[in-house]
């Protein structure tokens, strides 16, 4: 009798640690890498890089900085050919007021682009030739809140969806009550040419709480826009074709704990560089549209001491990442935890699967390379 006891006591504990082990049915595994030309100007990996397929290839657009004409200009690099195809140059010789900061593909035909130091969106072709712009001057009268230094990039695009532009102000990392209740996305009618304020809010009860913090990024699903908020689970899902938002909840299974927000002015550096390093943060969400799935970017943070001299460094590069996989409808299908080096904030989706910059080039020399992370079904 006592022997069963014992066989039974061992039987539940075995049982426990097994339902405490989450199985996924989908995982990121590391593949082949693909190394990018980098000439004397490329300076460093970008954040604003997109995959573009069409009838004469694949095709990779990457903004870069020439430092000898001080300008940015977008690279065209053949996947297939592995070479660069050509270089888009904007300046003002081409009509632009000066350089851009941002650019996004519309169609297969159509870039937006914008500098941060004027309220104009220039709409071009592939090769960099004005079509249009567009002024976006704009102040909301019922609250005050003013549209300006738009530019896209990989954690806040520009799209376009059914002939509107829909995009996310520009907003301070410090806000005050009235700021909290700004709206976080806008629609500009590009046969009417007019400015839409979509009165989409913060969560609420994020707002009103103690981890509240104003970064975030979002990506388009078909005619959905979704939300990932840094410092919490939430998420907002916004459907484009009734206007209507809904709020879900996603958390990571590294979750340590997020950050309680301070008065800006009662934190030092060595501070801030403490809890960017130890507290867990989201980074970035992307919708793979190959696959039907989204990647949910995410630190979970790591024990380190105020005085190490490190801080800085690990605090500009997260050293340990995870992934986390969603389905269509955002529920949780996987997460690949990364003790490495990959560079997350430059990524981009092909039909192969998501590839994350693996490299930040010491010498002129040196490529920059990217990883392919390839999504798998568990066995």
């Amino acid at each position: 009798m006592k022997k069963k006891i014992q066989y039974l006591f061992i039987f539940l504990v075995l049982l426990q640690s097994c339902s405490n082990k989450k199985k996924y049915e989908y995982n990121l595994i590391s593949s082949k890498v693909i190394q990018l030309p980098k000439e004397d100007y490329f300076l460093i990996s970008s954040s604003c890089i997109e995959y573009n397929e069409n009838k004469y290839g694949d095709f990779l657009y990457y903004l870069t900085n020439n430092v000898t004409t001080n300008s940015n200009e977008i690279i065209v690099f053949d996947l297939n050919n592995r070479k660069i195809q050509k270089k888009i140059i904007f300046d003002v010789k081409n009509g632009f007021t000066s350089t851009i900061h941002g650019f996004s593909i519309l169609d297969n035909k159509t870039f937006i682009c914008s500098n941060i130091n004027e309220n104009i969106f220039y709409l071009t072709d592939f090769n960099g030739k004005i079509i249009k712009k567009i002024p976006y001057d704009y102040i909301d009268k019922k609250t005050g809140q003013e549209i300006f230094k738009l530019f896209s990039r990989n954690e806040k695009p520009i799209k376009k969806i059914n002939n509107k532009l829909y995009f996310s102000p520009t907003l301070y990392t410090s806000l005050t009550e009235k700021e909290k209740e700004l709206s976080l996305l806008f629609s500009f009618d590009l046969t009417k040419d007019k400015l839409v304020n979509l009165n989409l809010m913060f969560p609420k009860n994020y707002v009103n709480s103690d981890f509240f913090d104003p970064n975030y990024s979002y990506c388009f699903a078909n005619e959905k826009i979704v939300f990932s908020f840094n410092n919490s689970n939430k998420i907002i899902v916004y459907d484009t074709k009734n206007q209507k938002s809904k709020e879900l909840n996603v958390q990571s299974d590294n979750l340590r704990s997020f950050h309680k927000k301070t008065s800006v002015q009662e934190i030092k550096m060595k501070d801030a560089l403490y809890n960017t390093v130890t507290y867990s943060s989201f980074t970035e969400i992307i919708y793979d549209k190959y696959r039907n799935v989204y990647y949910r970017f995410f630190y979970p943070g790591i024990e380190i001491d105020k005085t190490d001299d490190n801080l800085a460094s690990k605090a500009n590069h997260f050293e340990k990442m995870s992934i986390l996989i969603l389905d269509e409808k955002l529920n949780k299908i996987g997460e690949t935890f990364f003790d490495n080096k990959l560079r997350f904030y430059s990524n981009f989706i092909t039909k192969e699967g998501l590839f994350v910059c693996s490299n930040l080039p010491q010498e002129k020399s040196e490529n920059i390379k990217y990883t392919l992370l390839e999504l798998k079904k568990n066995q």
